[in-house]
């Protein structure tokens, strides 16, 4: 004897929390949270979750990546100003990437 099992009714799932609101725009959350001195966004999420500011996204990343703000999370959190990308010349040598790697760990050392 075969039984016929049905299949339950799928409900749309919502997606995050809709007493949040709108997130505020990612240079008000940045200028707001700077001073704050966050080590990495792992103690930003906890700051969030545990005083629930009005228009700070627990998720500053997928927000801010969909409006096209998002540059990193040290920029995010304030430890550094701008990211500056250069093109080279096509004429020139190829840099090696440990090259580009310790001029990077200069940069980010400077703040």
């Amino acid at each position: 004897m075969q039984t016929i099992l049905e299949k339950p009714i799928e409900t749309k799932k919502h997606r995050g929390n809709p007493n949040w609101g709108i997130a505020l725009p990612y240079s008000v959350v940045r200028d707001a949270i700077k001073p704050m001195r966050f080590k990495n966004l792992i103690q930003y999420r906890e700051w969030v979750e545990e005083n629930k500011p009005e228009g700070f996204p627990l998720n500053p990343y997928a927000v801010y990546s969909r409006r096209g703000d998002w540059q990193n999370s040290r920029h995010f959190l304030g430890k550094i100003d701008s990211i500056i990308i250069v093109e080279s010349a096509p004429n020139e040598k190829p840099v090696k990437f440990s090259l580009i790697k310790n001029i990077i760990k200069q940069i980010l050392n400077r703040h």
